[in-house]
């Protein structure tokens, strides 16, 4: 399987023929994969460490100043000063609990800047109480406000890109499937496959759904949390809970299909 997953660097070489084409459908991977975190929490159990890894998703930002920071490491903690907050998805079986989301360590490489260093404070959300669908939202904070616009211009080109590609594909149910993440903790991969399932769990709106797919694109432990990118799927915005794309969750117990945490579309 490692042999499917590329470097960010070799994204146009290595992208799918039947769609090296489409300088659109490129640009919009290249930026999923700059708003791809790796996701690091280090346990200690009586002495002993333990790591989990994982990946996750740069889905929101924005500043905030005052004298009360989140990040517990601040040394001006005390004082007025800013500071940005990020909202990173990923799957609640990578952060399980509050302590999980203040131990977490992300860590964003994007191609056009240098990586910066994100803090866990909060998990915001989680689906643990729909059990199998695997999903939730944390709050990091970062003091490297040099990346804010970038990071604000990249998700709003993003969302443009998949309005484009969508309107693009809708008719013609390509089936693609991209995944971006950090496979054994180690540095970013990409993966393509295909989709072949898709199950609805739960209508939430007359016109909305909560669904998850199966697919054949390559992941590997550390993946989970990873942003998955269906093309021609018709995303309902980048907002939690309503409206949120799919993650990494799990492959079947075959190996043979990767599973996507729940996400939420339009009806076609």
């Amino acid at each position: 399987m490692h042999q499917q997953f590329i470097d960010a660097t070799e994204l146009e070489e290595k992208f799918p023929d039947e769609f090296k084409s489409d300088r659109d459908l490129i640009s919009l991977v290249r930026h999923l994969s700059d708003l791809t975190v790796q996701i690091k929490i280090t346990k200690d159990h009586n002495g002993i460490l333990s790591v989990v890894n994982g990946s996750g998703f740069a889905q929101r930002v924005r500043s905030e100043r005052g004298s009360h920071c989140p990040d517990e490491e601040c040394s001006r903690r005390q004082e007025s000063h800013a500071w940005m907050v990020v909202t990173v998805t990923t799957v609640y079986h990578v952060v399980k609990t509050q302590e999980d989301a203040v131990k977490a360590e992300m860590t964003l490489s994007p191609s056009s800047s240098t990586q910066s260093v994100f803090r866990g404070f909060k998990l915001l959300d989680s689906d643990k109480e729909t059990g199998e669908r695997d999903w939730c939202a944390v709050e990091a904070v970062t003091h490297d406000l040099d990346i804010q616009n970038t990071l604000k211009s990249t998700i709003e080109s993003l969302e443009q890109l998949q309005n484009i590609t969508f309107e693009r594909y809708k008719d013609k149910e390509p089936r693609l499937v991209v995944v971006v993440g950090h496979p054994h903790g180690g540095p970013k991969k990409i993966s393509f496959g295909f989709w072949e399932d898709r199950t609805t769990l739960k209508e939430i709106r007359s016109n909305q759904d909560w669904c998850r797919y199966a697919h054949n694109a390559a992941t590997c432990p550390g993946s989970s949390g990873s942003p998955v990118f269906i093309l021609g799927q018709s995303l309902c915005g980048f907002g939690y809970w309503f409206g949120h794309p799919h993650n990494h969750s799990s492959r079947s117990e075959d190996g043979a299909w990767a599973v996507t945490s729940i996400g939420s579309e339009h009806k076609k």
